[in-house]
């Protein structure tokens, strides 16, 4: 393991394919709205980091958790539409800091593009003991966390994030000269200067979060969809579960994801069967027992719903399945 080194760049139209290749995390990635999604995943592995890149092209519901002993971070690349991470809206000068241990959320658009990058906690606390005579946990605590930079300090460390990116393609194919170049850079260490120079001179209280009222109503809300998803729930049931009115939950779904609950619903269904379709496909199950199961009951709608929303026909994602 000490001197493991790989490098993975791939292209994908299913996110599943995505989950189940993306070393060091857990993810769940749900489309919002109709149309072909496609992503790209960079990464960049060693014994002390997880480096990552991804693209995404539309509009998705993320959800997962990173890797344990490592600390993560992540970081806008540029040109990149911004995201709502774990509660916080965060754009081109912030810093995403991961929880030690937990999982997250975030509401991406279409455009998100992003860098992560994993640091084995033991090698962070030595640098920052060792450039700074500080200790990591007085610098950052366990929680998760976004950090708003100097626009120097964050254009330096996403600059040096993109030159790992860039030397990494070249190194596709020829992971020994990589592994060479990567000791000789001294990459970790690089890449740990400049994110405590940003955490350093950042400001940890520079995000707003969003009214907490509305905000918890529509995490209850959505805690219940994913709960309940072989159960049909109305709008108007939903706002009753989130102890607010129906119309203060239709406009925080529309804030939160350009959405409707109805509409939120129903992708939300329709994922869990694209889930479903796609790990399941030598069970024996057919399609229509999966999808009748999430409440859809007519065949010829739930197929074109469907495909509007994934791009492909409930079929072809069985057959291309795991």
């Amino acid at each position: 393991m000490d001197n493991y080194f790989s490098i993975t760049d791939l292209h994908f139209q299913q996110f599943e394919e995505l989950a189940d290749i993306a070393q060091g995390w857990s993810l769940d990635f749900r489309p919002l709205k109709r149309g072909n999604y496609v992503s790209d995943l960079q990464q960049i592995i060693t014994p002390h980091l997880i480096f990552s890149r991804c693209h995404i092209s539309g509009s998705v519901d993320q959800r997962g958790s990173s890797t344990k002993g490592y600390r993560t971070f992540a970081v806008m690349a540029p040109k990149s539409s911004d995201t709502f991470w774990c509660g916080q809206d965060v754009g081109q000068q912030d810093i995403m800091i991961f929880p030690d241990i937990g999982e997250f959320t975030a509401t991406s658009q279409a455009g998100f593009h992003v860098y992560t990058f994993g640091i084995e906690q033991k090698l962070l606390t030595d640098m920052t003991d060792s450039l700074y005579h500080q200790d990591w946990f007085s610098l950052i605590d366990t929680e998760r966390q976004v950090i708003g930079c100097e626009p120097a300090d964050i254009q330096n460390l996403r600059m040096l994030l993109n030159t790992l990116s860039s030397l990494g393609k070249g190194w596709t194919d020829n992971t020994a000269a990589g592994d060479d170049a990567w000791s000789e850079l001294h990459v970790e260490q690089q890449l740990i200067a400049q994110l405590l120079k940003c955490i350093i001179g950042g400001d940890k209280k520079s995000q707003k979060v969003r009214p907490q009222k509305k905000q918890k109503a529509l995490n209850r809300a959505i805690e219940y969809i994913q709960n309940h998803q072989q159960e049909i729930v109305t709008a108007y049931d939903l706002s009753k579960i989130a102890g607010v009115s129906q119309r203060t939950l239709e406009y925080a779904f529309k804030e939160h994801y350009d959405l409707s609950p109805k509409a939120f619903i129903n992708c939300s269904r329709l994922h869990s069967v694209n889930k479903r379709l796609y790990h399941e496909k030598d069970t024996g199950l057919k399609i229509n027992h999966i999808a009748s199961q999430h409440g859809f009951w007519h065949m010829g709608q739930f197929a074109a719903d469907y495909k509007k929303l994934f791009g492909e026909l409930p079929s072809e994602t069985y057959r291309d399945g795991s």
